[in-house]
């Protein structure tokens, strides 16, 4: 089965760029994913314009780093808190590999961080799946979760984006 839907793209594009990963891999990849689409839906609300642009690139960017773009879209309420939670524990994780070579998912930092998330997990935690309890498991889940709770909001933004505006005197 093919899916045409041109915003399952980021999810299809996580999924395919995350199966042949190590843990690394994985939250490397689902955080790279999620800064994207969190660039992706500021653009999408704010003005077009070079102002904007320069906000996004450049050694001063303000919106370069993906704890900026998480605390801005969370700001103007372009994330929920639950979402800006989760994000917040997939960066932490992510700056946890980052900044290790030997660190994996069962180290106990990671697993508490891992264990601590429950995006898109309320069914199984309701009926104690222990498979949530792994944390590769759980991470997995929640990242795919929280990307495909993100693979539109884009589109959706656009439809109300800021608009540039002739403040009085």
């Amino acid at each position: 089965m093919e899916i045409t839907d041109p915003y399952y793209q980021p999810l299809l594009r996580y999924l395919k760029a995350s199966n042949p990963e190590t843990d690394r891999g994985r939250v490397l990849v689902a955080a790279a994913q999620v800064d994207e689409m969190l660039a992706e839906i500021l653009r999408a609300f704010l003005l077009r314009d070079p102002a904007t642009d320069a906000l996004f690139s450049g050694p001063n960017a303000a919106l370069s780093s993906f704890f900026n773009k998480a605390n801005i879209c969370r700001a103007l309420g372009l994330i929920d808190s639950e979402e800006f939670e989760e994000i917040s524990l997939i960066r932490k994780i992510r700056n946890d590999f980052a900044h290790s070579i030997s660190i994996s998912m069962n180290d106990d930092k990671i697993r508490t961080r891992v264990l601590g998330m429950s995006f898109g997990l309320k069914e199984l935690i309701e009926k104690e799946d222990s498979s949530i309890e792994e944390p590769q498991v759980r991470f997995n889940l929640v990242a795919v979760s929280i990307i495909h709770a993100l693979y539109n909001r884009a589109h959706y933004v656009a439809e109300s984006p800021t608009k540039d505006k002739n403040w009085k005197l």
